[in-house]
């Protein structure tokens, strides 16, 4: 775990295709970059998989219309909490209730995370999620 008055990490950030082959290498990062962060092994652990879920969907829901489009993956340590926020800029499903867990991922990302925000608008969709440091 880093040095608690020492200066958080430089945040991570990850523009990549919407495709499968390309989740594993952020994964990875994140992994790596979730330990630095001051996260314990167990909440780096549920921080990766709620990312993965998050960018799983990017790839299954936000282009559907199209071609792969891009998957953004920003983590930064605020204070005490850790967030990773996954945006895409696909296309919104009119009357997709992101409010109410519909779907396996989205209940694993409520279940692994401290907080999450879902928004979604014409121009995309966000994943906010969160986790408290370990002290």
């Amino acid at each position: 775990m880093p040095d608690p008055g020492g200066p958080n990490p430089p945040a991570l950030h990850h523009q990549v295709s919407a495709v499968p082959e390309r989740l594993t290498a952020v994964r990875r990062s994140l992994t790596a970059w979730a330990r630095k962060a001051g996260l314990t092994a167990e909440a780096a652990e549920a921080a990766t998989l709620a990312t993965y879920e998050a960018m799983a969907n990017v790839v299954d829901h936000a282009y559907r219309d199209g071609g792969p489009g891009l998957l953004d993956v920003h983590a930064s340590v605020t204070g005490e909490r850790t967030t990773v926020v996954v945006s895409d800029h696909g296309r919104w499903r009119p009357g997709h209730r992101h409010d109410r867990p519909s779907g396996h991922g989205i209940v694993l990302i409520h279940g692994l995370s401290d907080d999450v925000a879902i928004t979604g608008t014409e121009k995309g969709t966000t994943v906010r999620m969160s986790w408290i440091l370990a002290q």
